[in-house]
């Protein structure tokens, strides 16, 4: 018999999505699976719809839970996995019907800790492919000995030209258990986080060009809301700081990596702060302001590489480096029009 595999779904206020996901994942070619539902304290009839599938199959396992995000409920999932293999499923997306089964052929035949799929992104009645990663990797075994292994996968994912989610990944358990599993106090870029740890414990990954995923991009999923910009804002500088001390103790190429944490988690800092001031909402402006003048913000851009980046992204970094408070209002004033004349022209 093949080894079971953990499909682990975290489950919050997803009535609208849940039963396609579960159908899709029940519905999976490879049939020794189990599906671990963590409700994360929904307030819908989230919990009534899983109990409903549990009744009908007993691979659908519900873990019950107060609220405590996403990266809890994932590791409460991992906790109570009985799989040898773990993968991740959002609420709100789902599998394709042979995803599970491609992916474990590939591990089993490439002799891998990982294999990574390919992604749809599924908008409203579109369906197109998700970023696509560099063709040299695809289809490949790729060892993280491999002397540009760095280049190729780990700056490519903090760059985030290869994406960093984590349900495109089918992990051996034994690996997942290496790393020290999400980190709870950072609500933003967790994935992008786990998967640094997860290439730090690894020897093997193999990239699967065959898509098994659908990222159902829905309207609350996929708008910023004006209120998340200073709580991403704030994740961002507590990914930055654990991406740099991780850098400290891991086995990759240290000072390029640096460059690359400082410059992307500075320019994530810098749009997000246009972003909050781009709604027009006065107390979100004085709140951003704030926040960009905190010795946090301060730090985070001093050692940025401006060269590395656009001019029009180096230009707002520039000035909330030199602390130009005034020169970068008007510069995002201007940018606001410019964006808004960009968008009349569509």
């Amino acid at each position: 018999m093949n080894p079971k595999i953990s499909i682990i779904i975290p489950v919050y206020n997803a009535e609208k999505f849940i039963s396609k996901c579960l159908d899709s994942a029940i519905n999976q070619t490879y049939k020794n699976i189990e599906i671990i539902c963590v409700n994360d304290g929904s307030k819908d009839n989230s919990l009534k719809i899983l109990e409903e599938y549990s009744a009908k199959d007993s691979r659908v396992v519900i873990v019950n839970k107060q609220n405590a995000g996403v990266s809890e409920a994932r590791n409460d999932g991992i906790k109570n996995s009985t799989g040898e293999y773990i993968a991740f499923l959002d609420s709100d997306d789902w599998l394709e019907r042979d995803a599970i089964g491609n992916l474990f052929e590939a591990l089993v035949e490439n002799k891998v800790d990982v294999v990574r799929g390919a992604y749809y992104i599924n908008e409203g009645n579109k369906e197109y492919l998700g970023v696509q990663i560099d063709e040299a990797i695809l289809n490949r075994c790729v060892s993280t000995e491999e002397k540009d292994f760095c280049q190729k996968v780990i700056c490519e994912i903090l760059n985030g030209n290869m994406p960093g989610y984590i349900w495109l990944l089918l992990i051996k358990k034994e690996s997942v258990l290496k790393t020290p599993l999400f980190q709870k106090e950072i609500p933003v870029m967790e994935d992008t986080v786990f998967y640094c740890d997860l290439m730090n414990v690894i020897d093997k990954i193999y990239f699967l060009n065959k898509p098994t995923y659908h990222y159902f991009c829905n309207e609350e999923g996929c708008v910023n809301s004006k209120n998340n910009y200073i709580k991403k804002i704030k994740s961002f500088l507590k990914v930055r700081e654990y991406l740099l001390n991780q850098i400290e103790r891991d086995k990759f190429e240290k000072h390029k990596r640096i460059d690359i944490v400082n410059t992307n988690m500075a320019n994530l800092i810098a749009n997000h702060a246009f972003m909050a001031f781009a709604t027009g909402d006065k107390k979100l402006q004085t709140e951003t302001k704030q926040l960009m003048q905190s010795e946090e913000v301060k730090n985070a851009m001093k050692n940025v590489n401006t060269r590395n980046l656009p001019w029009h992204l180096a230009i707002h970094i520039t000035f909330i480096k030199k602390n130009r408070k005034k020169s970068l209002i008007l510069y995002y004033k201007l940018r606001k029009i410019i964006r808004k004349m960009m968008f009349w022209k569509k």
